[in-house]
């Protein structure tokens, strides 16, 4: 007879068990270069598979999007012309000022005073309380001199006369 009772055994430590034994073989064979040569190549042949599918998944989508665009025998919907509104050479701009742009700034700077330079111009946009980039003044001046709306003379600008 024994003097100490058997105590049975618990389902969750035969499994932590039993889980414990198995990570140790999959950890003695993964050491093992059969073992992880096959698991790599395995590896790189899903990944390689994955690339294949999602590649093509994605040349499909654009050869479909650039089919629709080229397919003439839907109707094609120009888009309407740019047209710049006319604005009157010596009138100063009304709108809000949060609702003008650089460009009309710019415009309505020279208009008030002709004569300026572009480093002025930008003071002046400046101590009228706009956020005006020296850069982005250079960009607008270039814009309305090609638009013959401003010319510029010994570095200043002037509004293009009208006659």
């Amino acid at each position: 007879m024994t003097d100490q009772a058997e105590t049975p055994l618990k389902y969750s430590d035969v499994r932590e068990e039993l889980h414990r034994q198995v990570m140790q073989a999959i950890a003695k064979a993964l050491d093992a270069p059969e073992v992880s040569g096959a698991l790599q190549g395995v590896e790189r042949f899903v990944y390689r598979v994955g690339y294949d599918q999602g590649f093509n998944a994605g040349w499909d989508a654009a050869v479909r999007r650039f089919t629709a665009v080229l397919d003439t025998s839907k109707p094609r919907q120009e888009p309407p012309p740019s047209i710049d509104p006319p604005i009157a050479m010596h009138a100063t701009l009304t709108a809000d000022p949060e609702d003008q742009t650089i460009k009309d700034l710019v415009l309505s700077s020279i208009l008030r005073r002709p004569g300026q330079r572009g480093v002025e111009i930008v003071t002046a946009l400046r101590a009228a309380g706009h956020d005006a980039n020296e850069r982005t003044v250079r960009t607008a001046l270039h814009r309305l001199k090609v638009a013959l709306k401003i010319k510029v003379e010994d570095g200043k600008w002037y509004p293009v006369d009208q006659t």
